[in-house]
């Protein structure tokens, strides 16, 4: 609805949902041995990239029967872990069923997908001193010559409200903290490791609010709790994930794809944004993801975006964020790992875990990071078997 109450027409966030659960329903009818063709060949497209194993971010309980008749069939290239939601609302959280790491070995159950906010509609909340910062950012942004641009993503990204706490808030929140609270603990009781989709700055505090609350129960499990996305972020946030088991799971080709757009975002001077930098800085561990098909999935295009912050356009974007590319490749492997509970198995080369490998053109470290999307997959192995060979 518009401001006066009138409906417009557009469906966002949780309505989207409801409508896309109602739509797959009817799309799955007769269609699902069309799904399993589509599934292998996307599968193969991964190895050609060099990924051997991925979370599917949202699996409601069709498609999770699914994933295991394709691995029955043979037709799943690549390890995917489930990780559940409700069949009426992929933002819908669902508990029920076997606990992550149980399943077969092609597609085990991943972490309980939880979604605190949305996307373009993040929650983030800012004082009025940050808020009187970021409408300076905005003026400046326009003299600078980004105008519009600066003027248009404030009006898109919704009106400031004042809260309760004295905040000023903008954007959707899906969860009220205590019923939060209540279904990290269900969920963890019941052995699932916990994903927490959280993209604004008052997301992921609530996020990590429910991950303190819960953290004996937490503790008890064998993977960690994970957020997601982690796009704003300040030195509390920073300081609160690191003194938590949290993982955070980011995406460095959003720098890339939407840097452009998000750059003339005005934020205050406290707020960063992909700040994977001060993440690290501040005893963060990262995981590397895509959030396919929001974004590409191609690593190295990532990896040069979270080492060189070059936009599409090619601008600097958070440009005191860089990380190095060392970092970065740990994001990919060891941190990719640590997120999915399998660091005992992979994510490292070593005696006794499981040979997925990738074979890249040249050395990573060694060229010059501008570069790295230039590299070529050579050749992919699964368990030690060659799954993929690039022939020139």
């Amino acid at each position: 609805r518009d401001r006066r109450g009138q409906l417009t027409g557009e469906v966002a966030e949780q309505a989207f949902y409801l409508a896309e659960a109602r739509s797959r329903e009817s799309l799955l009818e007769g269609g699902e041995d069309a799904w399993i063709a589509e599934c292998e060949a996307h599968g193969k497209d991964l190895l050609r990239a060099g990924i051997v194993r991925v979370g599917d971010a949202a699996v409601a309980p069709a498609f999770e029967r699914l994933y295991e008749r394709a691995a029955d069939a043979g037709k799943l290239p690549v390890i995917v872990h489930r990780m559940p939601v409700a069949g009426t609302s992929l933002i819908e959280p669902r508990f029920e069923g076997e606990p992550t790491g149980s399943g077969p070995a092609e597609t085990p159950i991943g972490p309980a997908k939880l979604f605190m906010d949305g996307a373009e509609r993040c929650a983030v909340c800012m004082s009025k001193r940050q808020f009187l910062q970021a409408s300076g950012a905005m003026v400046r942004a326009a003299v600078g010559g980004d105008g519009l641009a600066a003027i248009r993503a404030v009006i898109d990204s919704g009106a400031m409200r004042l809260g309760k706490d004295g905040l000023l808030h903008r954007g959707m929140l899906f969860w009220g903290q205590d019923r939060l609270d209540r279904a990290v603990a269900a969920a963890a009781e019941r052995g699932f490791q916990v994903a927490q989709h959280a993209i604004g700055n008052e997301a992921i505090s609530v996020a990590l609010t429910a991950i303190e609350r819960n953290s004996r129960v937490l503790g008890a499990l064998q993977a960690r709790p994970r957020l997601e996305h982690v796009f704003f972020v300040d030195s509390e946030l920073v300081r609160r994930i690191a003194d938590s088991p949290a993982i955070a799971v980011v995406q460095p080709h959003f720098v890339y794809a939407h840097g452009d757009q998000l750059r003339v975002l005005p934020l205050p001077r406290e707020i960063g944004l992909h700040a994977y930098r001060r993440l690290l800085d501040g005893g963060v561990e990262l995981a590397g993801s895509s959030d396919y098909p929001v974004s590409g999935y191609d690593v190295l295009a990532a990896l040069r975006a979270a080492v060189t912050r070059r936009t599409e356009l090619g601008e600097l974007f958070g440009e005191g964020e860089v990380i190095k590319v060392e970092e970065a490749l740990h994001a990919y492997t060891v941190g990719g790992a640590r997120a999915l509970g399998v660091e005992g198995e992979a994510g490292t080369i070593e005696a006794g875990k499981r040979a997925d490998l990738t074979v890249l053109s040249a050395d990573p470290t060694e060229i010059d990071p501008q570069r790295l999307d230039e590299l070529e997959v050579v050749r992919t192995y699964i368990g030690g078997r060659l799954v993929f060979e690039h022939h020139a």
